[in-house]
């Protein structure tokens, strides 16, 4: 099979598509927001960001980590109380990392660059 050279650019408006179009199982969704996620990565660049800190509402914290990255309940409050930790921004769909930053703050967490 020949291989197939495309731009990021061209991949992010196939993976839009296809992520506006198709429907996908819980254990396919978490593949595809990486592979949108490493589409994205070659056009922006990206610091990482940190979770310094929960701050006092660690429970809404924990429920905003599983809302974006999809995580399991565990996995999530591990990686919450294991501060200070890198956010995982290849699990979080392109475009979204500003409002997950955003929902930790508002929740009391401390975020920085």
């Amino acid at each position: 099979m020949p291989k197939v050279y495309v731009d990021a650019d061209d991949l992010n408006t196939v993976l839009n598509i296809t992520a506006n179009n198709c429907s996908f199982s819980d254990a396919t969704w978490p593949a595809f927001r990486r592979l949108m996620h490493a589409a994205d990565r070659g056009s922006k660049e990206a610091l990482p960001w940190q979770l310094l800190n929960y701050g006092s509402k660690k429970i809404e914290v924990i429920k905003v980590w599983r809302q974006y990255t999809g995580w399991p309940l565990k996995e999530s409050k591990d990686a919450v109380e294991q501060t200070p930790t890198k956010l995982p921004v290849e699990d979080i769909m392109p475009g979204h990392i500003d409002d997950f930053v955003k929902d930790l703050r508002a929740h009391g967490a401390a975020v920085v660059r």
